[in-house]
């Protein structure tokens, strides 16, 4: 038997978990997109060893490298910090969201039946195996 005051409650703190992130992602913060990626010069072989800051982002499904000055990163990695934080925000949102519908679904089978025409009472309660029957 399910416990419908249990699925409730998760139901209530994930709602609630959802909003404070929602309350953060409505406020974003300044972002810049992409990741700092570390190149050896090519050209000079004598600082072949010297790692240079590179920037990378997808644009139209491609990758596209920009390169960055090395005294641009104190204030630049904050802000790709910011867009990482808000991308991974986004994600939780989704996975709560996931969880929340698998709850309900769980409480809408508890409370679903079928017509059978058959059999006595006509409703036959309908099993979580049996997702695929049209309804």
């Amino acid at each position: 038997m399910t416990d419908y005051s249990k699925i409730r409650q998760q139901i209530s703190q994930l709602r609630h978990e959802e909003e404070i992130l929602l309350n953060t992602l409505m406020r974003p913060r300044r972002m810049a997109r992409g990741t700092i990626t570390w190149h050896k010069n090519r050209k000079n072989v004598e600082d072949s060893e010297k790692l240079y800051p590179g920037l990378i982002r997808a644009v139209g499904g491609k990758s596209v490298g920009r390169r960055v000055r090395v005294g641009h990163l104190e204030w630049l990695e904050p802000l790709l910090e910011a867009h990482r934080e808000y991308r991974q925000g986004l994600q939780r949102v989704r996975a709560i969201h996931g969880r929340i519908e698998g709850l309900l679904e769980m409480l809408r089978y508890e409370h679903l039946y079928d017509y059978e025409s058959r059999v006595a009472g006509h409703l036959v309660p309908v099993s979580q195996e049996g997702k695929n029957v049209e309804e």
